[in-house]
């Protein structure tokens, strides 16, 4: 499973606050990574499964990570991928999500992807819900039918909104 958020800051919350609970630490072995991180190795033997299965290791369940991680690494052995926040380009989400659904690379039947939208309220500040659907549109404007998949993708995450 992979929490993917944009800020350190909020990486940095999330991990200390399932590391701190004994039963969720055991139950998910949680590992970080963020831009600076030096776990890049460890994540890679635990979440690509193109790596040789003699260097695949099953070490940590949930990987909680910043977008610098949603770039350039294989995630596959994930099957779940929580969006913590949404960010303002949408293409972020799209990227989040192909670092576990690999073309050719098919270990799961199913993969979940869970979006966390703010309340009403704390959208009427941030508006991340709004710019998005505003750039999503802007780019189905200027490319077409080629954005149907962000389209699916962002009726998606308003449907769990």
């Amino acid at each position: 499973m992979i929490i993917f958020t944009e800020f350190k800051d909020t990486a940095d919350y999330l991990y200390e606050s399932v590391y701190k609970d004994n039963e969720l630490r055991k139950l998910f072995k949680p590992i970080k990574s963020t831009s600076q991180s030096k776990n890049r190795d460890i994540i890679a033997s635990n979440f690509d499964a193109s790596l040789d299965t003699n260097k695949q290791e099953d070490d940590y369940f949930l990987l909680i990570a910043t977008d610098t991680l949603s770039e350039g690494i294989n995630l596959h052995r994930a099957g779940i991928i929580i969006n913590y926040d949404i960010p303002y380009n949408p293409t972020r989400v799209i990227q989040r999500v192909g670092r576990i659904n690999r073309i050719g690379k098919k270990l799961f039947d199913k993969i979940y992807i869970h979006n966390f939208i703010p309340r009403l309220e704390a959208q009427k500040d941030i508006k991340n819900w709004q710019i998005s659907n505003f750039k999503l549109n802007l780019i189905n404007a200027i490319f077409g039918n080629d954005t149907k998949i962000l389209k699916k993708m962002m009726k998606l995450i308003h449907s769990s909104h």
